[in-house]
């Protein structure tokens, strides 16, 4: 922000700003409609073919159209005013620029043979505006001019209410820039969920009847043939279902069985007891026939 600020108040302003603040103004007076700074010079390199594609708004029905162009680092404005069929020049310097109006009035005739339109009788002149006797001031001195047009003011500011129109013009373009960058707010929408409980099943109680009859007297007689009935019924009980539970067979555990055993013979003799039978045996031998 204190770039702007230097360039509104000290410096000369540039392309970008004449064309940011033109924007707002025309956005606000849309019968107002201007071309950008290098438009005519387009036209002029490229003719007619080459900037028709520039043009995206019915420029016949507006009342007036802006062409913001640089002459020498110096700002000057062509003003068409549609109806009366006029091409204005307006100038702080007073200079003549016949050759600029000139190739704004050929453009014209070129854009009514295009849209099929019979050709005006469009006329040139140099508009009267305030003089301007700095070098510094034709920015914003054509924007002011810019801003009595679209709104049909007459131009009546002098070189004493510059700094006051910098201002303004700088509030202008600062709002509007705040305003295309500052992000929407996002807001996330409340989720309302609405339960459905049934309603509890409730018994009405009735105050009025009772459903429970009422008490009766029961005679001797009764009590007897209710009890004759009774006996004379004969109940059947239903035995009882027994599940049998058959245990699973039992599969002995693989060391426990004896396929792979192999049944010893019963004159099976160990290797231990061959040795001590031997061993007996020699010293039998010796014990009876002893050495010389």
């Amino acid at each position: 922000m204190a770039g702007y600020t230097n360039k509104f108040f000290k410096y000369w302003y540039n392309s970008s700003t004449i064309e940011d603040y033109l924007t707002i103004l025309t956005n606000e007076n849309p019968t107002s409609h201007f071309f950008s700074v290098d438009f005519l010079k387009k036209y002029c390199e490229e003719g007619f073919k080459g900037t028709v594609r520039w043009v995206k708004k019915p420029i016949l029905d507006m009342n007036s159209i802006l062409f913001p162009i640089n002459v020498g680092n110096h700002w000057i404005i062509i003003v068409v005013y549609l109806k009366s069929k006029a091409v204005v020049c307006y100038d702080g310097k007073h200079r003549n620029h016949q050759h600029i109006l000139s190739k704004i009035k050929t453009f014209l005739t070129d854009w009514e043979n295009h849209s099929g339109v019979q050709p005006s009788a469009w006329w040139t002149l140099h508009g009267t505006t305030p003089t301007q006797y700095n070098n510094d001031d034709c920015g914003p001195w054509i924007l002011a001019i810019a801003k009595c047009v679209a709104l049909v003011e007459p131009i009546c500011f002098t070189e004493k209410d510059i700094p006051q129109l910098r201002l303004q013009q700088y509030q202008s373009i600062m709002s509007n820039t705040m305003q295309l960058t500052t992000p929407t707010p996002r807001t996330t929408p409340y989720i309302t969920m609405q339960l459905t409980t049934p309603p509890p099943k409730t018994t009405p109680i009735n105050t009025t009847q009772s459903d429970t009859p009422p008490p009766r007297t029961i005679q001797l007689n009764e009590i007897q043939s209710t009890t004759t009935a009774t006996t004379d019924e004969v109940t059947t009980q239903i035995p009882p279902t027994i599940t049998a539970i058959t245990p699973a067979p039992t599969i002995p555990h693989p060391t426990n069985s004896t396929e792979n055993h192999k049944t010893r013979n019963k004159l099976y003799v160990s290797k231990n007891t061959k040795r001590r039978n031997r061993r007996t045996f020699y010293k039998t031998i010796s014990n009876t026939h002893p050495t010389t």
